[in-house]
């Protein structure tokens, strides 16, 4: 009945919080036709992996998701600490942007460069942690570091 309904009604609001950046998922709740947003200046970053279904034949099911889910999870962690938007992981795939200031609330955006240095330093750090020309004797180190701060900056 009634709580049925007002259930799903709670569901749907926590996911679509939880799925959209603030300025669109207070435009999807009060159910509004269009939700249009002005950016003057962004940069968008989409990376795809190198043989991807060659390695993934290579590996069982369970493998592959923890691989890609450390991947991300570090991507993730950089994107944080730059300041970069991810918008979704497509497959293999990891798209982001950087700019728009209704998609990260920080004070201090401009403080790490514009969008588009943001998002360069973020695709530069993404590269040397997953290349093998990341010499560093701790590699995991610059993860933590990052992940750490950008956990004390919320």
């Amino acid at each position: 009945g009634k709580q049925a309904v007002e259930q799903q009604k709670q569901s749907f609001h926590r996911l679509v919080v939880a799925m959209y950046p603030k300025f669109a998922s207070d435009g999807l709740l009060a159910e509004q036709a269009q939700i249009v947003m002005e950016v003057p200046e962004a940069t968008i970053f989409f990376s795809d992996i190198c043989s991807f279904t060659a390695q993934a034949n290579s590996i069982s099911a369970t493998e592959l998701l923890q691989w890609l889910g450390y991947l991300f999870g570090v991507m993730d962690h950089v994107a944080r600490y730059y300041k970069v938007y991810k918008v979704k992981t497509i497959g293999d795939a990891y798209f982001a942007i950087s700019g728009p200031a209704c998609l990260i609330e920080d004070d201090n955006l401009d403080a790490q460069g514009g969008p588009t240095v943001r998002m360069l330093r973020f695709a530069s750090d993404c590269v040397q942690i997953f290349s093998g020309l990341y010499q560093h004797p701790d590699a995991g180190s610059c993860v933590r570091t990052m992940a750490e701060r950008s956990a004390i900056a919320r």
